[in-house]
């Protein structure tokens, strides 16, 4: 007989192979692999010293790229900035772009030329000047030009965070691609921040997103199936079979017990030795 509690053990088993099945057939699905990110610092390109992190992932916002740029106070000078523009370059046969405001004051798609010519947004907003990469494919405007405020509403935003959306686009996409940031209120915290600088960085190493590790069906420590440890008959404790301890001839009464041979023998020589003091005894009498 199954109690309810082998029922529901069973049952707890077959329901973690099913899950432990589905896992398996999504870490082994085509096409699938493991969210990654990048993060590089852009070094100065012209204009005061300033110094941007830039992180790029594919986990927050999945099916799209987020981009975080973060100004760091500048080692020997500890000069902020206010982020106007940010540049990038995609390779062919990605596109066309989409951006979306995550956090860090508006976010606009200023250009998306993906040819080159994106690279001025207009009001000073632009990479010109200073060498190296001065155009760019994609442009997108954060906040508004001019000072640390823009109609007297702060527009200092030294961090952004923005989505880049595009057929074709992956965090692949950006090796060997350059990055461009321009930034207005340049200056020690506290003091007149009046300068301006405009930093750059390409990415050469190559971004390899990581494959994840195949993992056995029921995660590392599997639970096996019901068939390779089943429940002996009856249970863990089981009644062994009627034919291993056969009823005795005569049916269900107890046996008669049988004199050990040592007892037999005294009761014989018990008996002997009664016989013949009876006969010495008729002997005297006679």
């Amino acid at each position: 007989m199954i109690t309810n509690l082998t029922f529901t053990n069973r049952l707890s088993k077959t329901a973690l192979i099913s899950l432990g099945l589905a896992a398996a057939s999504l870490a082994f699905a085509p096409g699938q692999a493991k969210a990654d990110s990048i993060t590089f610092d852009a070094s100065p390109k012209t204009g005061d010293p300033a110094k941007v992190n830039v992180t790029l992932d594919d986990t927050s916002n999945p099916g799209s790229i987020t981009v975080t740029v973060n100004v760091v106070p500048e080692a020997n000078t500890g000069n902020i900035g206010d982020i106007n523009g940010v540049y990038f370059n995609l390779p062919d046969g990605v596109g066309p772009v989409t951006v979306g405001g995550v956090s860090g004051g508006p976010v606009n798609l200023g250009s998306s030329d993906l040819n080159g010519n994106a690279g001025n947004l207009g009001d000073g907003v632009n990479m010109q000047g200073g060498g190296g990469d001065t155009s760019f494919d994609v442009g997108i405007r954060i906040g508004f030009s001019g000072g640390a405020s823009y109609q007297g509403t702060p527009d200092d935003f030294r961090t952004t965070t923005f989505t880049v959306s595009a057929a074709g686009l992956s965090l692949n996409s950006f090796t060997s691609q350059s990055f461009g940031i321009r930034l207005k209120s340049v200056g020690p915290e506290g003091g007149t921040r009046d300068g301006s600088s405009k930093v750059a960085q390409t990415i050469t190493a190559p971004i390899v997103v990581a494959t994840p590790p195949a993992t056995p069906p029921g995660g590392d420590n599997p639970t096996p199936p019901v068939g390779d440890n089943p429940t002996p008959p009856g249970g863990d404790n089981p009644t062994p079979p009627v034919g291993d301890n056969p009823t005795p001839p005569g049916g269900g009464s107890d046996p008669v017990a049988v004199p050990e041979p040592m007892t037999i023998g005294g009761l014989l020589m018990g008996a002997g030795g009664l016989l013949a003091a009876r006969r010495r005894k008729m002997s005297q009498k006679g």
